[in-house]
């Protein structure tokens, strides 16, 4: 049986954590022994990971666990190490130069967008760590063609070693969590039109963009309703600028849920408001409860996923007249196939993304 050692920063609700909880259960599925290794103790997802996989948390920031992180691998003894976000990532690829029999895999989550608002200084160490740490690699799985552009683009790593393999979902489970019922007033009162955003209430998802649109949305659409799923450092600004645009009323916060997934079924509307982003996996959450998308054309995996409008509606970055515009159309057509929205969710089936990772590397092999 293969030992394979998967490293997660945390088990916070992100996107990347659940994408690597998602290839340890698939993974012990498959008869893998798993050894699952958390750096910071936010148990938020501790809940869905398969009870006979090893879990070890190490309760500290990646920059300092280096040393415990080295031992941990020594002890378990896996062939293969999977990284699953980028200062992870940056660690592990560095393992190489100690055993270069180990199979290194780095998941490369999101566009290199982000650095952009670091110091230069910050910008450069981090760019040149990945340089190294990526060489050493054997695999480089990026989710969007985008991240994989810039990763070559930024001369990170060559294109022969990166293969985009987008996120896996488990959508049988989806399907049974958004059968379940939830107590909200306006999903589940059918006179109100309700747009859902979801994701950490970061600069990054560009939530005040969605709020302000919104605004314009409801001038027209006077049943229409707001709300944003999920926590993070800027819910007290977004809360202000909906109080300072009037709509506070319309729109309302509710934290991270352990199940989302009745909220998208119920919505009229998903829309995503991101600047960038990786892949995008909440777009195959409205995907697999058949709930008509909008989204921002932005860098990362919303067009790769969406199929260049196919499945899901894509406006230009931060075109809000066009947004206004779609938004309202959709509220009120069903202009996209619920059956075929859901098969789209289905070609990211954990079963067929997590085997075509693991035949990739065996052909390194």
């Amino acid at each position: 049986m293969k030992k394979i050692l998967i490293a997660l920063p945390s088990l916070s609700g992100g996107g990347a954590e659940k994408v690597g909880i998602t290839y340890a259960n698939q993974l012990h599925k498959l008869g893998y022994d798993i050894q699952l290794l958390v750096f910071n103790n936010t148990k938020t997802l501790e809940g869905e990971i398969n009870k006979n996989i090893n879990l070890k948390i190490l309760d500290n920031k990646i920059r300092y666990s280096l040393v415990y992180y080295f031992k941990i691998i020594w002890s378990f003894e896996p062939e293969i190490i999977i990284g699953t976000i980028r200062e992870v990532n940056i660690i592990s690829g560095f393992y190489k130069i100690i055993d270069k029999r180990k199979k290194i895999i780095l998941m490369e989550a999101n566009t290199l967008n982000g650095l952009e608002y670091n110091s230069l200084i910050y910008k450069f160490f981090v760019l040149n760590l990945m340089r190294i740490s990526y060489r050493l690699s054997d695999l480089i799985i990026a989710n969007s063609h985008d991240t994989k552009n810039d990763l070559v683009n930024n001369n990170i790593v060559s294109k022969s070693k990166i293969n985009v393999i987008g996120n896996p979902v488990y959508f049988e489970d989806i399907s049974i969590l958004a059968s379940k019922t939830i107590s909200d007033d306006w999903l589940n009162n059918k006179k109100y039109k309700v747009i859902l955003g979801a994701g950490r209430l970061v600069r990054q998802k560009n939530f005040s963009f969605l709020i302000s649109a919104f605004k314009k949305i409801h001038l027209k659409e006077r049943n229409s309703r707001l709300i944003i799923l999920g926590s993070g450092p800027l819910k007290s600004e977004l809360i202000d600028h909906a109080k300072k645009i009037g709509i506070n009323e319309k729109c309302k916060f509710i934290n991270y849920v352990d199940n989302p997934y009745p909220y998208f079924k119920k919505a009229k509307l998903f829309a995503l408001s991101s600047s960038w982003e990786g892949f995008g996996n909440v777009i195959i959450d409205a995907l697999s409860c058949g709930t008509q998308i909008i989204s921002l054309n932005c860098l990362g995996g919303p067009k790769d996923i969406l199929n260049n409008n196919t499945f899901g509606e894509l406006i230009e970055l931060d075109n809000e007249e066009e947004f206004v515009e779609k938004s309202i159309y959709l509220l009120n057509n069903q202009k996209f196939s619920e059956k075929e929205m859901k098969n789209r969710a289905k070609d990211y089936s954990a079963d067929q993304i997590v085997l075509t990772a693991m035949k990739r590397l065996e052909n390194l092999e």
